[in-house]
């Protein structure tokens, strides 16, 4: 090699990065920074996990004692929404006092035997409520206005009865059709409009069960 020459001057050219190369590198730089945060991150959590007790003070020990006798006694009567993954993502201090709150909620009626009052109140005011709007569009019909009197009261006891039978759609339904046949008994075949308000009992009496069963599976202990 000429001794004159400038340095480097036979050295080879350094190659071009290609435009593809450039996007794998920032890619792979970009995943290394997401990497490196998500290492912090649990380190984060770790640290926060280890950290003992007594440097968080007397009321953060009391606080977690009481999470942990709520979350014992409740233990034994588990609520469904505790096995949504919405609910393990909380945290346990979250997912502590969601359970109080649940627990509290179904125990609310338990020791007066409010529940039973409750749902019993809720029964006979649907009848009714039921019925009367029977005899409502009963009387457009010719019914008279001393027999629809009575339908409120026979409405109270046709859902008092669906709810003693069992508090489904078929024992409202059922009851519905009994209450209303004791009600007009031979007019049915008289009147045929009566057929039509018996059919609009037995529907509706159905719903009221219907509401109890989505109540029942919502977890409400009161409906």
């Amino acid at each position: 090699a000429d001794a004159s020459a400038p340095a480097g001057l036979g050295a080879p050219p350094a190659p071009k990065q290609s435009l593809v190369g450039a996007m794998q590198l920032r890619e792979r730089r970009s995943q290394r920074q997401r990497e490196r945060a998500a290492a912090a991150q649990r380190d984060l959590e770790a640290q926060f996990v280890r950290e003992p007790r007594g440097s968080q003070g007397a009321g953060c020990e009391a606080q977690a004692a009481a999470e942990v006798e709520v979350t014992v006694e409740v233990e034994g009567d588990l609520d469904a929404r505790e096995l949504e993954p919405w609910f393990r993502a909380l945290p346990p201090v979250e997912q502590a006092r969601l359970r109080e709150v649940w627990a509290a909620s179904r125990r609310r009626f338990d020791a007066t035997g409010g529940a039973v009052r409750s749902r019993r109140l809720r029964a006979a005011w649907q009848g009714a409520a039921v019925f009367t709007a029977n005899a409502l569009l009963l009387t457009l019909v010719g019914l008279s206005p001393w027999r629809a009197a009575v339908y409120a009261p026979a409405g109270a006891a046709a859902g008092l009865l669906g709810l003693a039978i069992g508090g489904e759609r078929f024992h409202f339904m059922a009851a519905g059709a009994l209450m209303f046949g004791l009600l007009e008994g031979a007019g049915l075949a008289a009147n045929p409009f009566l057929l039509y308000g018996m059919l609009f009992a037995v529907a509706s009496m159905g719903l009221v069960g219907l509401d109890r069963e989505m109540r029942a599976s919502a977890g409400e202990r009161d409906g």
